[in-house]
């Protein structure tokens, strides 16, 4: 409300009136002090009642489960509607901001900034379709599209549906961010190698995607292009940094490195995926390149790396028998009982002899969207129970439990077998 000034010629006009002016004066005088205070006292409530409302807070959180106590990562306000139609995080900080946020990192800020720097956000999508909801949910207001690649065939050539496609319905509310690709395979058709059809896979991200991109979709040079494997998710204040830091070429993403859930962690190394980089046309480093040769600079703790982190036995299955690893797939491995006894108990169902520590609850490090939607993803979170949180796996007394009516529907909404 504007600054009134009162009248310079008379402080005070009344005193000097006669009675029934004074009077009159007095009485205006009151009702102006009144409607002042109400309309004060309006306003005060008003950005109250406004700060309460941005305050939106997931009450279920509360409920005595084993998230009932997680403190990290805090739960964000929801980003806001910036002027240009592009949410408030996906736009350019301001340069002072900007420049102490780049200077943590040794870093000057992106100099173009006159314009909208975009993230595309690159990964292979397989049967791991609760990670892709779990990505498009934490990220999508972070990053202007999502290069999703399906393949008809597995790295070691067996057909497989096209399981993102057939659950579209699922995804269908990030159709505006997602850029979807089938892999055009007649290069690799007779191709016997695993690694090089990984390979293959990893470049058609970029080789098959981005030269047919026009209109707002199209890149420009500059914009960032990240590249994962689907369960290496970046946390979305990375992107922050990835978008507004004039950063290397090769960027790397360094990840926190969980087994089955974010219930156990690997305690000897970090993951040293995704990695980062720039649209330079034609000289655009390839996805396989930067994944494999080396980073200029690596973002410390900038994501999560959830490894074998499947909400089915089936998925563990899947995965052994398409593994570009061919030494891994063997038949004990794909064992439904072992694979639950293993998972039961932190151990690696590949007899890796790899280090890992359980994280207790109030320490668990996990995705916002994984943590309000704790009971859907309960596999996640809590792989104690005798059927290890596998959907698709009855624990009984004889122990050949491999039941797929005991599947709870409302909890897996994908029709991956159809």
């Amino acid at each position: 409300m504007p600054e009134q000034r009162a009248p310079t010629t008379k402080r005070w006009p009344y005193l000097s009136a006669s009675i029934p002016l004074r009077l009159s004066a007095l009485k205006f005088a009151v009702g102006a002090f009144v409607i002042t205070v109400a309309l004060l006292t309006w306003t005060k409530y008003d950005s109250f009642s406004q700060t309460l409302d941005n305050l939106s807070y997931d009450w279920s959180v509360c409920q005595p489960d084993i998230l009932s106590s997680v403190v990290e990562p805090a739960i964000e306000a929801q980003p806001e509607e910036s002027h240009n139609g592009t949410n408030a995080t996906q736009s350019l900080l301001p340069l002072k901001e900007a420049e102490a946020l780049c200077a943590k990192h040794e870093m000057k800020p992106y100099p173009r900034r006159e314009g909208h720097r975009k993230v595309y956000d690159l990964f292979l999508v397989g049967t791991e379709l609760d990670w892709t909801e779990i990505r498009l949910n934490e990220l999508a207001p972070y990053v202007d599209y999502f290069v999703v690649l399906e393949a008809e065939n597995t790295f070691t050539n067996h057909s497989k549906p096209k399981y993102f496609k057939k659950n579209w319905k699922h995804f269908s509310q990030f159709e505006s961010k997602i850029i979807y690709h089938v892999l055009n395979e007649d290069a690799i058709r007779h191709e016997g190698n695993p690694w090089q059809r990984e390979k293959y896979q990893r470049n058609a991200l970029v080789t098959q995607v981005f030269p047919n991109l026009l209109g707002d979709k199209a890149p420009q040079m500059g914009d960032v292009i990240m590249v994962s494997d689907v369960d290496e998710l970046p946390r979305p204040e990375t992107i922050t940094k990835l978008r507004n830091c004039d950063i290397p070429a090769r960027t790397g993403l360094q990840s926190r490195f969980f087994l089955y859930s974010f219930q156990l962690r690997r305690t000897d190394m970090e993951w040293y995926h995704p990695q980062a980089t720039f649209w330079q046309g034609e000289k655009t480093i390839l996805p396989e390149s930067l994944r494999t040769d080396g980073v200029a600079y690596q973002f410390g703790n900038a994501s999560w790396h959830c490894t074998n982190c499947f909400s089915t036995v089936a998925d563990f299955v899947t995965k052994i028998k398409s593994f570009s690893h061919t030494d891994y797939n063997k038949p004990e491995f794909a064992d439904p009982d072992e694979i639950v006894r293993r998972v039961r108990n932190g151990l690696d169902v590949f007899d890796r002899d790899y280090p890992y520590q359980r994280v207790e609850s109030k320490q668990m490090d996990a995705p916002r969207y994984v943590i309000e939607n704790r009971r859907k993803f309960g596999y996640l979170v809590d792989r104690d129970p005798p059927n290890a949180n596998l959907y698709d796996y009855s624990a009984t007394d004889d122990q050949d439990g491999y039941d797929k009516s005991e599947v709870d529907d409302s909890l897996v909404p994908y029709v991956q077998g159809s």
